[in-house]
């Protein structure tokens, strides 16, 4: 494990990030606001992300985090091909096609495990 999540001091979502789901305040209430609006999408690849977080050592908090984040762990948000807004970024975790040869499909083991930075392969 590479530390304990829950040691990480957090100011919270920006009021810019909070006004995205149309929350009117900042902060650690409007993160766990978010993540809370989240928590449907992100249950979906609850195996996936515990897989992963077994094998890296990554906490699994930090890859639904990630998720969370990047694409609010919604697939249908992302293009038919898998990627995001900018055609850059690639998969529920968006991994930029810039900088990484993608691997997997966009909600598959292999992307949230080249998320994570390991290349694991079983």
């Amino acid at each position: 494990m590479y530390g304990d999540i829950t040691q990480v001091d957090t100011s919270g979502a920006s009021q810019t990030t909070a006004s995205q789901d149309r929350i009117p305040y900042s902060g650690v209430a409007a993160s766990e606001k978010m993540a809370q609006t989240d928590k449907a999408n992100v249950s979906k690849y609850i195996g996936i992300i515990s897989q992963v977080a077994g094998e890296t050592g990554v906490d699994s908090c930090v890859i639904c985090g990630i998720m969370s984040r990047e694409t609010r762990a919604n697939i249908n948000i992302l293009s038919s091909g898998g990627f995001g807004f900018d055609g850059c970024g690639y998969g529920l975790m968006q991994v930029d096609k810039r900088y990484h040869t993608l691997q997997g499909g966009p909600a598959s083991t292999e992307h949230i495990r080249q998320a994570t930075g390991n290349h694991i392969i079983l």
